[in-house]
């Protein structure tokens, strides 16, 4: 609650923006989680993560196994699908 009694909603990001896509159809998601995929540890998780916990955290503290999770976490459409996440890449030591 604030003094006016509404609710003030802040935009914490663009998608469009933060991720580089030109546009926000199901292709663009598609080709955001291909790219993920292919720079597990780079910037861009880096960002997705901070982003998808409300820049409570930043991506620094999600090793390549918690963005492995995260990733897989996308794009499994069924809890119960255990090879939806088999093309991300394990950590190669």
């Amino acid at each position: 609650s604030n003094i006016y009694n509404k609710t003030i909603f802040i935009d914490e990001y663009d998608a469009r923006d933060a991720y580089q896509m030109e546009y926000l159809f199901p292709n663009d998601w598609h080709n955001l989680v291909q790219r993920l995929q292919n720079d597990l540890d780079g910037s861009i998780m880096s960002l997705v993560y901070q982003y998808y916990t409300k820049s409570y955290a930043n991506g620094n503290q999600c090793d390549h196994n918690c963005r492995r999770g995260l990733l897989c976490s996308f794009i499994r459409a069924r809890e119960n699908d255990t090879h939806a996440c088999d093309s991300i890449p394990p950590l190669l030591l």
